[in-house]
């Protein structure tokens, strides 16, 4: 293809676009095994390969260059000989300098570097070239770390997994990608359970380190009693999960919880599983990457989740016509939405039409003031303008909400009451151009009364009451912006 560069505007519109390739080209590739091209890599995996068929070892290191130099390189060679590479551990080191996630995960599948032997501890360190190489979300690095966490437990069922937080990068916080690696981390972690995967962190001490010699040996001090325990099949705890120092610095942030990002990975739930959340998410990823551009995004709460059960022909309406994205989670608040339109539910594709109602949880579970979840609402508007600027924007009202009556009548639920007020806030953030408001609480009422026909908890709609949010969306011109092919169209 030849691109003939006019003029700023023109070099302007292809770098955008080539920065847009990348985002989605590092989010597919987080979770798709990989292996890498260049000679000298080929020879470590022979070299290696060599040392699996020999026995493996009941001790393995797995991941990048961190893990590499502990063998070879920059004085952690030294530290490995003192410590690992003889008795009682003959270490097995499988860190490959430059690999990213869907490299490690192409050595366990393809490559067999976890097969044919009995590992009792796996160190597990990586993720770090996938955001400073590839430029990848913060969501994709988890996907993909859970991926090869998947694909241990599957290889080697009796070893424990000791998951090392990814590192400071460039020696102080703060500085590039430092935060995308906090970020990582507070989330990760939750995958340790005490049992099959640990946590190990010790990245708020491993700063402004003299040497890689000392830094490899704070790291065998943090790592060698977990080692040792796994290695006697003792019960393990769970590690702090994340740095005293940077948890402290979480929470004292001014910003109110409604506005602050918040992930509910490994949050338990009854009916969906420990994980539902987290999988959810990483199945809208692999959506994505499979779709250069969207139709309709539906984002929000369970109210917009179950769209997909209780929809019937009115959730079809769309589907049938249009790329529909539904990224409604049972339970999530604003906090949430926010978290995931900053990790990737915006990235590496155009959408044409967004469409947000989220709020009723903040004030229903939490009960907000309605001012804290409007700051939520508008958080969530200012990402989608940010990373959508081109999509024109559904603003939802907070349908009514009469969860625990006996009778649907809101007035006996102070929720509601704090939805309304949130509504009456939340409607100026619609210029009417790109945002625009839709509002059909109204029609939920019958005599003043949620009746179940329309809300059967009186919380959620029945497939009669997603029909008149249909029919509201569609007054509103949902259909049309839908069916916009250009980004010249849909700033009209």
């Amino acid at each position: 293809m030849l691109l003939v560069l006019t003029d700023a505007g023109d070099n302007a519109i292809i770098r955008t676009m080539f920065a847009s390739v990348c985002i989605l080209v590092a989010a597919v590739a987080a979770m798709m095994p990989a292996a890498r091209q260049d000679a000298s890599w080929h020879r470590r995996l022979e070299e290696k390969s060599a040392a699996v068929k020999a026995g493996g070892s009941e001790v393995v290191f797995l991941g990048d260059e961190n893990i590499h130099f502990y063998e070879a390189g920059w004085g952690g060679e030294t530290v490995w000989r003192r410590y690992w590479a003889g008795e009682p551990y003959k270490a097995l080191n499988l860190g490959f300098s430059g690999d990213c996630i869907e490299n490690v995960l192409w050595r366990i599948t393809d490559g067999g570097e976890l097969d044919g032997y009995s590992a009792k501890a796996i160190i597990l360190s990586i993720g770090i070239n996938n955001i400073v190489s590839r430029g990848a979300c913060v969501g994709d690095v988890i996907d993909g770390t859970r991926c090869i966490l998947k694909e241990i437990a599957a290889r080697q069922p009796n070893a424990r997994t000791i998951l090392c937080a990814l590192l400071p990068r460039g020696g102080v916080p703060g500085r590039p990608y430092q935060d995308k690696l906090d970020a990582v981390n507070r989330e990760i972690c939750k995958f340790a359970d005490g049992r099959g995967v640990i946590w190990c962190d010790f990245s708020d001490i491993f700063v402004n380190v003299p040497s890689l010699a000392e830094g490899y040996e704070m790291w065998t001090a943090a790592l060698m009693p977990m080692v040792n325990e796994a290695l006697r099949g003792g019960g393990l705890p769970i590690a702090p999960r994340y740095p005293a120092k940077q948890r402290e610095k979480d929470e004292s942030l001014s910003l109110p919880e409604a506005v602050r990002p918040i992930t509910r990975i490994m949050e338990p739930n009854r009916n969906r599983g420990t994980d539902w959340w987290g999988r959810r998410f990483a199945e809208h990823r692999d959506f994505i990457a499979g779709h250069k551009s969207i139709d309709l995004v539906m984002a929000g709460d369970s109210i917009t989740h179950f769209w997909e059960s209780y929809g019937g022909a009115a959730y079809a309406s769309l589907t049938n016509r249009f790329t529909v994205l539904n990224c409604g989670y049972g339970g999530d608040q604003t906090q949430n939405v926010i978290w995931r339109f900053m990790h990737g539910e915006l990235d590496g594709y155009r959408a044409k039409t967004v469409m947000l109602t989220i709020g009723t949880n903040n004030n229903g579970i939490r009960g907000y003031n309605p001012t804290n979840t409007a700051a939520g609402v508008k958080a969530c508007l200012d990402l989608v303008a940010k990373k959508q600027p081109q999509a024109k924007v559904l603003l939802c009202a907070i349908p009514p909400r009469a969860v625990g009556t006996a009778d649907g009548d809101t007035a006996k639920d102070g929720a509601d009451a704090r939805n309304r007020e949130t509504n009456a806030l939340i409607r100026k953030f619609a210029d009417g151009k790109r945002v625009v408001w839709v509002d059909f609480r109204e029609k939920f009422f019958v005599d003043g009364r949620i009746p179940k026909s329309l809300m059967g908890d009186y919380i959620h709609p029945t497939e009669k009451g997603y029909a008149i949010w249909l029919e509201e969306i569609l007054r509103k011109g949902v259909m049309k912006w839908c069916a916009k092919q250009s980004s010249a169209e849909l700033t009209e």
